[in-house]
């Protein structure tokens, strides 16, 4: 977040960048993508998160590391995105994939039991949860995040 004036000359032209959306898992045990960074020129720089890491085929107890929220690098109040939950194998059949991590534009993902492909990620710049399978079943993927956002108000 910035407070800017931009009736300067620097500002007659400015880049603005919206973050491209992390990609979800593979189905096959892949680690989430992370997401892309928004900007606004180089006065405003929030950092896309990191996707969580896949967990491998298997029947005893595991978790995977879930992904690290963004961080912002450039502006007046720099704000974290939070990361999401692990993912967690009990055994063959109790499974659950991990939340997606929240923005500050609102919450990720929800996570998923059972036999499901990950959710994406609805709110501008969260993400994805980890898709779930239990042994006996095919493999699912993770759900993508949400792509980041710039929120530009102007006053006179």
């Amino acid at each position: 977040v910035s407070f800017l004036d931009v009736s300067g000359a620097g500002y007659a032209t400015v880049t603005v960048t919206i973050g491209a959306a992390g990609t979800g898992g593979a189905s096959a045990g892949g680690s989430g993508g992370a997401g892309g960074s928004s900007s606004f020129g180089a006065d405003v720089v929030a950092g896309g998160g990191a996707g969580g890491t896949g967990m491998t085929a298997g029947t005893s107890m595991a978790m995977s590391l879930a992904g690290l929220g963004g961080t912002a690098s450039a502006g007046d109040m720099l704000f974290a995105g939070s990361p999401g939950s692990p993912g967690l194998r009990l055994d063959a059949a109790t499974n659950a994939g991990g939340n997606g991590g929240a923005s500050f534009f609102g919450g990720g993902a929800r996570g998923v039991i059972g036999n499901y492909g990950g959710v994406t990620g609805t709110a501008r710049g969260s993400g994805g949860s980890g898709g779930v399978v239990s042994s006996s079943t095919n493999s699912r993927t993770g759900g993508p995040g949400a792509a980041g956002a710039v929120w530009i108000w102007e006053f006179d």
